[in-house]
């Protein structure tokens, strides 16, 4: 049931991890309306004490009983393409958190739930799609004056340390290779848009590597060189072995350039023989996951198409695993 404000009346948040509890809090201040579960092997106790939930489970067939409209689905990536089965089964929609999975799952499994999604809504939560810059660049690119893209580079530097303050980085998700972590899938948004700009990419080289300064067991950089028909040079190089925070896409045609600085939130557009023209971007953190929430209730509501469907979560994981598979040192 879709409520008179479309939004669900009840929805259901598996896993409270960091990107669950954003979600929480988004949901609990703009759309105070709706129903809370929350599906968590956590403490429940001190959930409750921290949060206005109207039910929580640690059963996941006893949240069916709670009958959910909607399901974020924000566990660890290992799990997230079997939970998703499991409620497309019932024809409930789903938001699942990237990945879309490890990339290690039964290719049964991925065409089971591509079938799934054909009658029921899944979307896949690359974020930097609801960004005001990508929807920028992307009505831009589609106007042809730009011309086509022959060089593409999607850098993403960060301090994995730094990205969950109250947490041992060594014991979350990210650290763990079994659950999905280590960069190329904890930051394959960059393979997300490199796709999403540059359509299908042949991957050439791809170098894992993990550099030893943060005590884990998974890859902390990464290199991938690409191409496709019309784009001669595709690299994508990510790493959170960096104290220096970068988030840079480049993009340059026979008619100029394009630079999005992520973290800074600008444009430079520059076109041969002309001025660079910068446009700046509103710096807030949250802007995105309230356009990708809102846009995951039209969806449902609207019956509008997902921005980032099932096959496009299948197409990043076909290019992480094509990167294992080329990468000697894979971990």
């Amino acid at each position: 049931m879709i409520h008179e404000n479309n939004h669900p009346e009840r929805l259901l948040i598996c896993g409270l991890g960091s990107i669950g509890k954003r979600y929480l809090k988004l949901i609990l201040e703009k759309w105070p309306n709706i129903k809370i579960g929350i599906f968590t092997s956590q403490q429940l106790s001190s959930i409750k004490d921290s949060f206005k939930i109207d039910f929580i489970t640690d059963n996941l067939k006893e949240s069916l009983k709670w009958k959910p409209n909607a399901v974020f689905i924000c566990n660890p990536a290992s799990l997230h393409i079997e939970y998703a089965i499991f409620f497309l089964k019932m024809n409930i929609p789903v938001l699942i958190e990237k990945p879309l999975g490890t990339g290690n799952e039964n290719i049964k499994d991925f065409k089971i739930i591509e079938k799934l999604s054909k009658n029921c809504v899944a979307l896949v939560g690359y974020v930097l799609r609801h960004e005001e810059e990508f929807k920028y660049l992307n009505n831009f690119l589609s106007n042809n004056k730009f011309g086509d893209i022959t060089y593409g580079n999607f850098k993403c530097s960060s301090w994995l340390p730094d990205w969950r303050k109250n947490l041992n980085y060594t014991k979350s998700v990210s650290a763990k290779k079994k659950l999905g972590g280590g960069v190329l899938l904890e930051l394959s948004h960059e393979i997300d848009l490199a796709l999403s700009f540059l359509g299908k990419i042949d991957l050439i080289d791809a170098k894992l590597e993990n550099s030893g300064k943060l005590n884990i067991d998974v890859e902390d950089k990464v290199y991938l060189f690409g191409k496709t028909e019309t784009c001669k040079q595709i690299i994508i190089n990510l790493d959170f072995c960096s104290k220096e925070k970068h988030r840079i896409t480049y993009l340059k045609s026979k008619n100029g350039t394009i630079k999005w600085n992520l973290f800074d939130k600008y444009i430079d557009i520059k076109f041969l023989n002309q001025e660079k023209k910068r446009i700046n971007f509103k710096k807030d953190p949250n802007i995105k996951y309230i356009n990708q929430i809102e846009h995951f209730f039209n969806c449902i509501n609207k019956r509008i198409k997902p921005i980032c469907k099932i096959e496009d979560g299948i197409m990043v994981l076909d290019i992480v695993n094509r990167a294992r598979r080329i990468s000697n040192n894979y971990l």
